[in-house]
């Protein structure tokens, strides 16, 4: 499990695909089973590739990595990545 704060940025490229690349602190709680990194401290970055559904809506598949650099263990500096799949509603 994990929670971040992330600067974003959306490029729309022509009038149905956009991307976003995003960056940004994280902590990581790998519970029981999930891999140790080294820190709970991370930083989580990677980008989104999609299509505008409509007005307010769009899909997107991403890629992220969360590591720490060696910044918070100098011995260690296991990372993950992850793949996604999402679906976005713009409220207002």
């Amino acid at each position: 499990m994990y929670t971040w704060l992330a600067g974003a940025l959306d490029v729309h490229v022509g009038e149905y695909l956009v991307a976003n690349v995003n960056s940004g602190p994280a902590f990581y709680f790998p519970g029981d089973a999930g891999k140790r990194l080294g820190s709970f401290a991370v930083l989580r970055s990677g980008f989104e590739i999609g299509l505008r559904l409509a007005k307010r809506a769009r899909t997107t598949v991403s890629f992220h990595h969360m590591s720490h650099g060696k910044l918070m263990n100098q011995t260690s500096n296991r990372g993950t990545e992850t793949v996604g799949f999402s679906f976005w509603w713009t409220v207002s």
